[in-house]
């Protein structure tokens, strides 16, 4: 089975880059708090919605510098 990890660092360095915290993320892409905290700890594999708001609100960031499959 395929896996969908996040770049945790690099995720972190764009929301730092715009002084959002998780609690944000997770607002303008319409998901749970809880659930940005379980994709970055690798404990959850990122939903399409997930994948598709985070690259929407950081429409400079390709698939390929964020997302890992393995």
């Amino acid at each position: 089975m395929l896996m969908l990890n996040i770049d945790a660092e690099k995720l972190s360095d764009l929301l730092s880059q715009r002084g959002w915290s998780q609690q944000r993320l997770a607002e303008e892409i319409s998901v749970n708090p809880s659930y940005v905290s379980l994709v970055v700890n690798q404990r959850r594999n990122p939903s399409s919605r997930f994948v598709s708001g985070v690259l929407r609100v950081f429409p400079s960031v390709r698939f390929e510098e964020l997302f890992k499959v393995s």
